[in-house]
């Protein structure tokens, strides 16, 4: 593979990752909903715990063993989450 041939592959991969964010925050939206209509807290240690846990899992699974990066990495994603969820409150 050649140089700019790697780069546009981790510009589309870039890309998809954005709009899986992207999902991923819509759907946080309807959450919020649900938390509300029930009335639940919008944070949940237990869960985003459980999140981290299974992210560290997945990308040990590829190959990949950095506990570190995936819970600050997942830290960012569910702060934003967090955050769009107060909003929907």
């Amino acid at each position: 593979m050649e140089l700019k041939q790697a780069r546009e592959e981790i510009a589309n991969i870039d890309k998809a990752i954005i709009e899986l964010i992207a999902r991923r925050l819509s759907i946080a939206k309807e959450i919020a909903k649900i938390k509300k209509d029930n009335n639940l807290p919008i944070q949940d240690k237990g869960r985003e715990e459980e999140v981290i846990q299974n992210a560290v899992k997945s990308l040990k699974e590829q190959g990949y063993d950095d506990p570190e990066f995936v819970k600050a990495l997942y830290t960012l994603i569910m702060k934003k989450s967090k955050e769009i969820q107060k909003e929907e409150q």
